[in-house]
């Protein structure tokens, strides 16, 4: 599990898998040795709800806590709003790609 105090770069190293989630967020790559907490608030993200989202994305059975109500609907809009367009612009024309 993800924690906040945690190195964001040695978080992707470990879960490359995580790559996918960091332009939902606006995030680009360069954080050096900043912590997660800290990644997140230079990106304008709160960390409770990255954390939330990439904990969830790492483990199937990861079950978001109760802190996720707290979260302001337009963040999560955002995100499910960033998360649509990379489907629509990156994920599924690579599918098409790779059929045809």
């Amino acid at each position: 599990m993800i924690t906040r105090d945690m190195s964001m770069c040695s978080v992707l190293l470990e879960h490359l898998q995580l790559l996918p989630l960091l332009p939902r967020f606006h995030m680009k790559l360069g954080f050096g040795e900043m912590t997660v907490e800290q990644v997140c608030f230079a990106h304008g993200v709160q960390p409770d709800f990255f954390l939330e989202i990439a904990n969830a994305y790492l483990e199937e059975s990861y079950v978001p806590g109760e802190g996720l109500s707290l979260i302001p609907l337009g963040t999560v809009v955002s995100y499910l709003t960033s998360t649509h367009e990379y489907y629509l612009e990156t994920a599924l024309p690579e599918v098409e790609k790779n059929i045809y």
